[in-house]
């Protein structure tokens, strides 16, 4: 191979998704699924426009905390792993004793100015 001839990989470390740390093939699948899920959502939701773009709203904000995740090495994210864990735990540990019942289960925290899921708190950390 002469010099000035480049590899697949030597591009592929120039292009944006690589320098973000974001697999191609994942984003395409993730974007045509979504995609997906916007018609489906448009249709049942009585072609209401509206509901439509608060969701692509939604999504472009669970796109950008995908940006900011992507960046994060996985050694912080594994130091981070036991601490979140632990607080999950915690949490779910409250909720049997100080919950509030809201819409028929007692699965909620009042943390004063809000009321929260443990659950879903729970579900963020470990999906990470």
């Amino acid at each position: 191979m002469s010099p000035n001839q480049q590899t697949y990989t030597h591009k592929a470390r120039h292009s944006i998704l690589w320098r973000l740390h974001l697999d191609a093939p994942l984003i395409l699948g993730l974007m045509l699924l979504l995609g997906y899920g916007l018609i489906v959502l448009y249709s049942a939701g009585s072609e209401s426009a509206g509901l439509v773009e608060r969701q692509m709203v939604r999504l472009g904000l669970a796109f950008i905390v995908m940006l900011v995740m992507a960046q994060i090495p996985p050694r912080i994210l594994a130091a981070w792993a036991l601490p979140l864990y632990t607080i999950g735990i915690l949490m779910l540990l409250a909720v049997t004793f100080f919950g509030v019942t809201g819409k028929g289960a007692q699965r909620w925290l009042d943390l004063g100015l809000v009321s929260q899921r443990a659950s879903g708190w729970w579900t963020r950390w470990l999906v990470q």
